[in-house]
């Protein structure tokens, strides 16, 4: 028998075959400049692969490919793991289908550890050039 759970939203139901696609956590690890260099570059490195169900919340705005609404656009369901409740959302973000998204916030649903929500908004690509010109 498939296991299911309540969401937030009235009369939906989140059942374990519900969580079926895979996403990447990655990690931006800044590396300092070398000798003679004057900028440092960025590495993006796998942290994780969990599967997760996944739930658009609204159409997103654009300006030149950046995001200009921080509101969540997305929420991903996990399983609950210690390796994902307590990440630091600023050094970590979510590709999936080829796009990237900056994690806003991690709830644990209902307090029962067995999912986790990763409320994030989708972003214009990996390094954000745009908003740095």
């Amino acid at each position: 028998m498939v296991k299911c759970s309540y969401q937030r939203v009235k009369k939906k139901v989140l059942c374990v075959s519900d969580v079926n696609k895979q996403i990447l956590i990655k990690s931006r690890v800044q590396n300092t400049p070398k000798i003679g260099e004057v900028e440092s570059s960025e590495n993006f490195e796998t942290y994780g692969r969990p599967y997760s169900a996944v739930k658009t919340l609204r159409g997103t705005q654009r300006f030149d490919s950046i995001n200009i609404d921080e509101k969540a656009t997305h929420l991903f369901y996990i399983y609950w793991a210690d390796k994902y409740e307590n990440l630091e959302v600023n050094n970590y973000f979510i590709e999936y289908k080829d796009k990237y998204y900056d994690i806003l916030e991690i709830d644990v649903h209902n307090e029962n550890r067995e999912f986790l929500i990763i409320q994030a908004t989708e972003r214009g690509d990996k390094t954000l050039e745009a908003s740095q010109a």
